[in-house]
């Protein structure tokens, strides 16, 4: 199946939104930095939509690949889901909790005990890929009685009842289900040429956007029920119209089309190096917040980008980000070296 470079370059214009919004974060987190009056509604408009934009892309891939159909059964497909989010997931939360119990000065401490409680209580933003390997399981399960669309409007008036009555006990998967709609508007959508918009169009959605999130954020209603669910369809459809426009520049494409490539590696591992060096610049009186801004988005995404690269020439190495390739790759080696 050929790839759609317009889900590759959102792909990585997602990733670099998740690492400028754990950056601006972990700066305000962190204290002893004079931060600008608008740091703060910042950070909460690239979080009101940079996640949910990630969710409905592997919505929207997860429908363009056939869905659980592309592994034949569905208990095949949730077995290739398991492996291969489970391993990144518990290799890549192990090491991060580690980290943090050793290295002191990071924003969260955690302890080793957490470990055994990983494969119910996510650290740090590991969370998505055991989120997203519930829905993955959820819509491949449901769809056995029910359409997509009905799935994800059951699962998003579910997830509305739960912000409303959280302590409901046959709503445990509140959190999972709170991201039902992000991911089941991909799902729904048979193409992303339908959130395309050019000329005046695409200056009213994306000004649109901005306006929307600047009255939610004044008035104190982003986040609350219907209200959370429209804040990021209005920011889903304004990011892609604005890198459908971004990427007519072949020099935009190239470099989100080589972001995309290592946008993985860079989710799992940013944090890590990105906390490392504002501890770093902190010691060393380096309190300006542009520095730890810039700084911090350079190592959050060299970094991983660099050890990605090794990964890839050792060969094995590469089991923990993608096992199932990598395996196959590895069986493919040594049955030619026969």
């Amino acid at each position: 199946m050929a790839r759609n470079k317009l889900a590759d370059c959102l792909k990585a214009y997602s990733c670099l939104l998740v690492v400028f919004g754990h950056v601006i974060l972990g700066v305000q987190n962190m204290g002893g930095v004079a931060l600008p009056p608008f740091a703060s509604s910042l950070k909460d408009f690239i979080w009101s939509f940079h996640v949910p934009l990630f969710m409905f892309l592997s919505g929207f891939v997860y429908h363009l690949t056939g869905e659980w159909k592309g592994k034949k059964t569905r208990w095949r497909f949730i077995l290739h889901k398991a492996v291969n989010l489970g391993v990144p997931y518990f290799v890549f939360s192990i090491l991060y909790t580690l980290i943090n119990q050793m290295i002191p000065g990071t924003n969260f401490s955690h302890s080793a005990q957490e470990i055994l409680y990983l494969w119910k209580t996510p650290v740090a933003h590991y969370w998505f890929l055991r989120t997203l390997f519930l829905l993955f399981v959820l819509y491949a399960l449901l769809s056995r009685f029910l359409s997509n669309v009905w799935i994800t409007v059951i699962l998003t008036v579910l997830s509305c009842v739960h912000m409303l009555f959280p302590d409901l006990p046959f709503l445990s998967l509140g959190n999972i289900i709170s991201w039902a709609f992000a991911f089941g508007f991909g799902v729904c959508l048979s193409s992303l040429d339908k959130l395309c918009f050019s000329g005046v169009k695409a200056a009213a959605v994306i000004a649109g956007h901005l306006a929307l999130e600047a009255l939610c954020l004044f008035t104190g209603i982003s986040g609350l029920p219907v209200i959370v669910e429209i804040e990021r369809a209005a920011g889903i459809i304004a990011s892609v119209t604005l890198v459908s426009l971004l990427v007519k520049h072949a020099s935009v494409e190239r470099f989100l089309m080589y972001l995309n490539r290592y946008s993985f590696p860079i989710y799992l591992m940013h944090t890590i190096f990105t906390a490392g060096v504002r501890i770093l610049m902190q010691k060393a009186g380096m309190h300006n917040y542009w520095l730890h801004v810039a700084v911090g988005m350079l190592v959050g995404i060299a970094v991983p980008v660099i050890i990605a690269k090794i990964m890839e020439k050792t060969g094995w190495m590469n089991i923990v980000l993608y096992p199932s390739q990598t395996l196959k790759k590895l069986k493919q080696k040594a049955a030619a070296a026969r």
